[in-house]
């Protein structure tokens, strides 16, 4: 079981082929120039195994693992395509404009012990 992930520049759309066989709109613009520097804008594509991937719209399509889930990512040597090994039930896409957030992982005193609220010691 398992799916590969087409993008196609021209067309600002992601052909998904194998459990799933759709074609969704990617929602990035297209890439720009600023500057006389290239600007590609990306997106996100979340999968049902917990993978989170990152995927550049331009002729040359680019790939980066976030979050490595339950199955297997393969890469197209060209990078053209990209492969996941692993019954995907669900596929989803999102902007790269300020539409992320990533849990930031710290330690927190617990409420029966907070300082604050004066109750240093443990209920008996």
């Amino acid at each position: 079981m398992s799916i590969t992930l087409i993008p196609s520049a021209e067309a600002a759309s992601l052909r998904i082929t194998g459990d799933i066989e759709t074609k969704l709109t990617i929602p990035a613009d297209p890439s720009f120039e600023f500057g006389g520097e290239p600007f590609m804008h990306a997106y996100y594509i979340a999968l049902s195994d917990g993978s989170l991937l990152k995927a550049v719209r331009h002729d040359e399509p680019r790939w980066d693992v976030i979050i490595e889930g339950a199955g297997t990512i393969e890469i197209d040597p060209s990078g053209k395509t990209l492969t996941m090994h692993w019954g995907i039930e669900w596929i989803t896409l999102a902007t790269n404009c300020n539409a992320s957030a990533v849990a930031q992982q710290s330690t927190r005193n617990l409420p029966l012990f907070h300082p604050e609220l004066g109750n240093l010691t443990a209920i008996a």
